[in-house]
C-alpha cells in the first residue's frame, strides 16, 4: 500500500521495531499474572471493572451474554457485560444475549485522526446502562441494535457513573472507587 508508513521500515527500524516489540511483550506478560489472562483492553477493563466494582468474572471468558455477576450492592446477583473502548464514541456493541446491565468503560474522545497513533487503555468516563431498557428504547425509536448501535447523547449522559453521577442511577461510587477510577484517566 503506497503511503504505508511500514514501507519506511529500513534495516534499522525493524531492528528498533524488534527491540519496542520484546519489551511491549515482556510488560504485556507480566499484565497477564496481574490480571490472569491475556492482556488485550477487554480482559483488562474487565479485570479493572472487577476490581473496582465487586464484579465476579465469568470463569470462561467467552460467555455469552455476560463477564459476570455483581457481588454486592444494589446489583448483588445481577449479570453484567463490561465493554471497554479505547475512545470515546456514541457507539455501544450490544449483544443479543440476555444480561441485566452494561458496564462501559471509556476513554478520551478520539483527539486527531492521525494514522499511526496509539490507543492507550485510559478510564476518562464510566457508564452502567440497564440494557433491558436501553434496548427497548433503541427499538422503539428503529434504532439498529447490534454491533456498533448509535446511542444517543441523552443515553449516555443519563448512564454516566463516572466521572460525575447521572441521579437516578442504582449504584453510587464510594470515593475509594473514585480513587481507583482516577488511576487509569
Amino acid at each position: 500500500m503506497a503511503g504505508d508508513p511500514s514501507d519506511d521500515l529500513d534495516e534499522r527500524g525493524l531492528r528498533a521495531l524488534a527491540a519496542l516489540l520484546r519489551v511491549r511483550h515482556a510488560i504485556d506478560d507480566e499484565i497477564a499474572v496481574l490480571i490472569g489472562t491475556t492482556p488485550t483492553p477487554g480482559h483488562v477493563g474487565e479485570a479493572v471493572a472487577a476490581a473496582v466494582f465487586g464484579i465476579e468474572l465469568a470463569s470462561s471468558g467467552v460467555n455469552p451474554g455476560f463477564d459476570g455477576i455483581f457481588r454486592s450492592g444494589p446489583l448483588t446477583g445481577r449479570t453484567v457485560n463490561v465493554k471497554t473502548y479505547a475512545e470515546r464514541t456514541g457507539l455501544l456493541d450490544i449483544s443479543p444475549h440476555p444480561c441485566d446491565w452494561y458496564l462501559v468503560l471509556m476513554g478520551p474522545p478520539r483527539a486527531s485522526s492521525e494514522k499511526g497513533r496509539s490507543l492507550p487503555f485510559r478510564v476518562e468516563q464510566v457508564f452502567l446502562f440497564d440494557i433491558g431498557a436501553l434496548r427497548a428504547s433503541l427499538v422503539a425509536a428503529r434504532v439498529g441494535v447490534g454491533v456498533a448501535s448509535s446511542i444517543r447523547k441523552a443515553f449516555w449522559d443519563a448512564a454516566r457513573l463516572y466521572p460525575e453521577q447521572a441521579p437516578g442511577l442504582p449504584l453510587a461510587l464510594d470515593d475509594g472507587q473514585r480513587r481507583r477510577l482516577a488511576l487509569f484517566a
